[in-house]
């Protein structure tokens, strides 16, 4: 339900000469991994020297090859791999840590995240309805299983997950401008053009949702 592009930038591969190291924490380690090379906030890009892959790289693999099961390690493993458009080898990660008795939140909406976008719906469902009922106030939660259902033409089941991730906190722009495409697919353009204005509302700039409804006017379905 949202634009994605992912670029194939660089993937990571067994070309760099691991050293084994011992951690006594692994947590703690992954965390400065994180907050070394900005993974927080930051885009991975191997493309220019903004980010210092080979040492990323090579400081991720020294971790997993000592700590090949830890759930933290394997789900930031899983993360770098996913942005630099390794997908299949992020799902082998992260297929260790979802098949665990309580999976952590980042890892089931990463795995959820990949198998739509990659068409495999039916372990996307799975997956988001497991992380539904353990993390069942999450609205990022309800916001994927809306997509997976607007992926799969269950329109309906779309609605009903877009109004349970509102109650439990999605930006009424986002919660609006998501109605708005579910309404337009079903031709439902009334109701779409609806959503798009009431996104516009509470963000002006909108440049999306602006764009969907200039479209829907000037084919006078407005």
């Amino acid at each position: 339900m949202r634009y994605l592009t992912v670029i194939v930038i660089f993937q990571l591969c067994a070309c760099v000469n691991i050293e084994y190291k011992e951690y006594v924490d692994p947590s703690k380690k992954a965390q400065e991994i994180v907050n070394n090379y900005h993974l927080d906030y930051k885009k991975v890009n191997c493309y220019d020297s903004t980010t210092d892959c080979y040492s990323l790289i090579n400081e991720l693999s020294q971790l997993l090859l000592s700590h090949p099961n830890n759930e933290v390690v394997l789900t930031l493993h899983a993360h770098i791999l996913y942005k630099s458009g390794s997908f299949e080898r992020a799902l082998q990660s992260l297929d260790k840590v979802v098949q665990g008795y309580k999976p952590n939140r980042m890892a089931l909406s990463l795995a959820v995240e990949i198998n739509t976008i990659t068409g495999n719906l039916s372990r996307a469902k799975k997956l988001g309805v497991i992380a539904s009922n353990l993390y069942a106030t999450a609205p990022d939660v309800y916001m994927q299983l809306a997509a997976i259902d607007f992926a799969s033409g269950n329109y309906q089941g779309a609605i009903s997950n877009l109004n349970f991730a509102k109650h439990f906190g999605t930006p009424l722009p986002i919660y609006y401008f998501n109605l708005g495409l579910v309404y337009e697919k079903q031709t439902d353009f009334i109701q779409a053009c609806h959503y798009y204005n009431r996104t516009l509302e509470r963000q002006p700039h909108s440049q999306p949702a602006a764009n969907k409804l200039a479209k829907l006017t000037v084919n006078r379905n407005c």
